[in-house]
Order: structure tokens, then sequence, then C-alpha cells
């Protein structure tokens, strides 16, 4: 069955057109926050999303959302229609990323079409590559799913993410964490980080303070308002370690401050928050 994710911060809406939807024979998973909408796609692999946005997302914007789905390499290809007002430019929303769009108050109908012409298109690509050489999103996404439970499962230790763009900074941190026994992953890109961060679903999260684009104090605030993070370790990373740097992280969902330059005495510290028994054997030997 053709699964499609639905993303509407209205959740009378929402319901309403899943329906709909439901009764035309697709399965129907929906999302009121573009960061529930990021997590649905990495969980649920649909084949297609459709994104309202004739009003704000919460937490995530749908053009974030879109913007980061079609920035990560893995998710790229799902098909992305937008159900927009009429004064909004099809030009720009084909720049951000969407592959088609909706007007309101366009008929149930013309969406339907819209949405079937686009999965038609996305189909028969696949049988001309003969299911070898191209792959749907579905089948990419649940593929990539099963590698990365395949491969928490082969480690047998807790993952810590580094969102880190200095090179020198995210090396030093590495070698404290592996040399305690821990699993480390660094995120140079902070734009991308969300999408990996859920995707990884790590125990302790490093976040460096002074990034382009989105700042670690930014980041944090968004991981702490998904219900995955809000009781992971989220340690900030930084030069800046006055009393108002402290309060703001606090503020922001903090578990504490890292401070640069980067030393042992710190990390392992911070890294004895993470409450899983190989870890703190880890640290302690």
């Amino acid at each position: 069955m053709i699964k499609l994710l639905l993303v509407d911060s209205n959740a009378h809406s929402c319901q309403t057109l899943a329906q709909g939807l439901k009764v035309q024979g697709y399965d129907v998973v929906t999302a009121l926050r573009g960061d529930q909408a990021l997590q649905l796609t990495n969980a649920e692999s649909p084949n297609l999303i459709l994104l309202n946005m004739t009003r704000e997302l919460p937490v995530v914007s749908g053009w974030q959302m879109v913007g980061i789905l079609k920035k990560t390499r893995e998710l790229r290809s799902i098909p992305v229609v937008a159900i927009v007002d009429r004064d909004l430019s099809g030009h720009r929303l084909k720049q951000a990323g969407f592959n088609t769009y909706v007007r309101k108050p366009e008929s149930f109908r013309h969406l339907l079409l819209r949405i079937n012409n686009l999965l038609g298109r996305v189909f028969s690509c696949q049988l001309k590559g003969g299911g070898t050489n191209v792959k749907s999103a579905s089948y990419t996404s649940t593929l990539m799913a099963k590698k990365i439970a395949q491969s928490q499962q082969q480690l047998e230790k807790p993952t810590v993410v580094h969102v880190e763009d200095s090179p020198a900074d995210s090396q030093k941190m590495a070698r404290i964490v592996h040399k305690a026994g821990f699993h480390h992953v660094v995120l140079s890109d902070s734009l991308q980080a969300l999408p990996r961060l859920l995707e990884i679903k790590p125990q302790l999260i490093f976040l460096d303070l002074v990034m382009p684009i989105v700042s670690g104090y930014e980041l944090c605030a968004q991981l702490r308002r998904i219900s995955a993070f809000q009781q992971t370790p989220i340690f900030i990373v930084t030069n800046n370690n006055g009393i108002a740097d402290r309060l703001r992280a606090r503020i922001t969902g903090a578990s504490g401050f890292i401070a640069k330059p980067i030393t042992e005495q710190y990390v392992l510290q911070a890294l004895q928050t993470v409450q899983v028994p190989v870890a703190k054997n880890l640290v302690n030997a």
C-alpha cells in the first residue's frame, strides 16, 4: 500500500484530509509539527509527503522542513507536494524544493490527480531502471533504517554526537570519547544536524555554541521540544563561560557546559551522565 505523510498544524483539517485519502486506498501518517514530520519521515519511509503551507508549522517551519529533506541524501528523492494559498509564488516553491503544489481552494479530486501523477512518475522511473539502479524513496529509506538498526545492534556502546564545525575540536573530542569506550559521531553542518540526530538517537549530545546559521542555543532549544530528546544529556561546548551564558544555556534546556579548550576531565564528567551501565564501566576503567 502506498504510504503518504500528511503534515498540517491544524488537527481538524489534518484529520479530515487524512480520512479522505484513506478512503482512496492510501496509508496515511499525520504530523502536526515540522520536527514530528522529520522524525516520521525517517521512521515510516513514506512514498510521498503532503505539506500544508497555508499556516505556519511549529518548531520546524514548512520551508525549513523541505530544505532539510532536499539536502539530506537519503530523503531528497521523496516527492513533496505543497498545499498553498493563491498568492504564494510557484517559482518560490520550486526553488525551495517542492516537486509540485496545489492551490486552495482546489478540489479534492484535483489534489488526488496531482498525487497520482507524481507517484506514477516515480514508479515508472523504477521500472525503467530495472529495479536495480533506480530505487524508490520508500525502498531507500527502509534500507537505510535497517542498516542503522543493524549497526546499533552491533555496537554495544552508547553513542555520543558532537555537532562541531571545527575539525581540530571534533578530533580532540573524538579521541577522548573513543578512549572512554563510547561510539562517537561528528556532525559538521548545524543545519543538517536535526534530521541526523533524529536518525541516530544518541545517548548524549555535545553542541558547539558558535556555528553558522544555527547556534548551539537554537539547536538545543529545538531538540528539547522533541520528546525523544527531552531527557537526553545535552552539553554546550563554548569559549563563552560567563554567568549570562550559563543562564541562557539553562533556559534553552542544556544539561551543562564544556569550556574550550576541550579537556579530558570535563568531557568524562559529562559522559558519566549517560544512564547506560556499559558506559559507566568503561568510564571508570
